[in-house]
């Protein structure tokens, strides 16, 4: 079916990890996007890993709901270094990714776009996290920036820089 989206446990992500077979998992079962069931689940740095390595490993789109699961910066960091990971030729990507109420500061937030993994990245949700002034701005005015379609800075903290940013983003698009 063209439109089917798989749900999977993080130990399924830990077996895809393992197995190396993230692309085969997609192609095999004929899905169009992957959708990890982690909501309110507490995460450690290598499930982070575990998951950006699984994304650049596959060959569809991820939708990805990290809300409250305590990750942090080192778990953003570990996220893209886990997406940079090894030779991937495949075309796997974020397509959204909510990382509401994380405990995420402005440093980890600017890791992201670091990975190639979200440059097609539609949707983010960043509220209720630990911006601060000028905490959003360099992933603002980065190439990632420019892709976001949908962007959530509730109960962030951002000021008046960030607000500049995305002032001049909305003047430079399209629609």
């Amino acid at each position: 079916e063209a439109n089917s989206k798989l749900q999977i446990t993080l130990d399924g992500l830990h077996w895809m990890f393992e197995a190396q077979g993230s692309s085969s998992v997609c192609e095999a079962i004929g899905v169009s996007r992957i959708s990890p069931l982690l909501l309110y689940r507490r995460l450690s740095v290598f499930d982070c890993f575990v998951l950006g390595y699984c994304v650049t490993h596959s060959n569809c789109p991820w939708e990805i709901d990290l809300e409250d699961c305590g990750i942090g910066d080192e778990g953003v960091r570990m996220l893209v270094r886990g997406s940079l990971e090894g030779e991937s030729c495949r075309s796997g990507y974020i397509s959204v990714l909510v990382l509401k109420q994380n405990h995420i500061t402005g440093d980890g937030l600017n890791q992201l776009w670091k990975s190639p993994a979200m440059l097609k990245l539609n949707r983010l949700d960043l509220s209720f996290n630990l911006l601060g002034n000028g905490g959003a701005t360099p992933l603002l005015r980065s190439s990632m920036g420019h892709c976001i379609g949908e962007l959530h800075l509730h109960k962030t903290g951002i000021g008046v820089e960030d607000c500049q940013a995305i002032g001049e983003l909305l003047s430079s698009s399209p629609t």
